[in-house]
């Protein structure tokens, strides 16, 4: 074995056991998966959680694959099949737990998710409603209520002081029905809400690296211009600018390397 492909399978195997490695081993692969594949991958990155708590039915469905493609993304990955990759990600989230509870209860899915072949639809729907609960009480304990005051906060202040104008740019673009909205009905709601949908990143930091991820894995591209319009263009002023450009810079840019 070469330098090179003892570098390789020391990476693979990193990659094989640690969730943020293998996320990084996706995005570095991302261009040679299959068309498959990708839809695959660009749910992994964007939903980790679904990952390990839902079934590969439930996975497939959402995925728009066949289950075999599930197992055939995780043995691309060195997996010897999905349930190990699923291991992973379930085990990120024990890791995570805030409490003895919450732990427990991923403890107890972790033992019940066996060979679904061998179970009743009543047992795999029971593991379902109990993944999701987890789910659920695990998103109640983990929000602080000061964090989700700050990224409503954060929300509309981006909206009240980005939208008007970018909506004056886009009602342009809207009214002389450019191709980006030719698929919205001419009756449709003029609102940022319909607008912003795979248009634009509106949110927190957290949700912006999010969305830059999932636009990395959707599209492939390897780099976002950010374009901020100046006051005297008609921007906000020039402190809130300054705010965003240093924001974008302390939590966005570091996740997205």
């Amino acid at each position: 074995m070469t330098e090179a492909q003892a570098r390789q399978a020391e990476i693979a195997m990193t990659a094989r056991n640690n969730v943020e490695a293998l996320r990084a081993r996706i995005v570095q692969r991302y261009e040679a998966l299959s068309p498959r594949l990708k839809q695959v991958a660009a749910y992994a990155l964007e939903h980790p959680n679904d990952i390990g708590l839902e079934t590969l039915a439930v996975i497939a469905k959402r995925c728009k694959v066949q289950p075999s493609t599930i197992v055939r993304f995780a043995k691309t990955f060195g997996y010897d099949g999905a349930s190990d990759m699923q291991k992973l990600f379930r085990d990120e989230l024990l890791s995570l737990a805030p409490s003895p509870s919450y732990a427990e209860r991923i403890r107890q899915f972790n033992e019940r998710s066996g060979d679904t072949a061998a179970r009743s639809p009543s047992e795999l729907m029971h593991g379902f409603v109990q993944g999701n609960i987890a789910a659920l009480q695990h998103l109640d304990e983990t929000t602080r209520q000061e964090d989700l005051e700050r990224g409503v906060r954060m929300i509309a202040e981006a909206e009240a002081v980005y939208g008007p104008e970018v909506m004056a740019a886009y009602r342009y673009y809207w009214q002389n029905r450019l191709a980006e909205f030719q698929d919205i009905p001419p009756d449709t709601e003029f609102s940022m809400k319909v607008l912003a949908p795979d248009r634009l990143i509106v949110g927190d930091p957290e949700t912006c690296v999010r969305e830059f991820h999932r636009w990395r894995a959707a599209t492939g591209a390897d780099y976002f211009l950010l374009r901020l319009r100046h006051a005297h263009s008609g921007g906000p002023p020039h402190a809130k600018i300054m705010e965003a450009i240093k924001l974008f810079g302390e939590q966005v840019i570091p996740h997205c390397r």
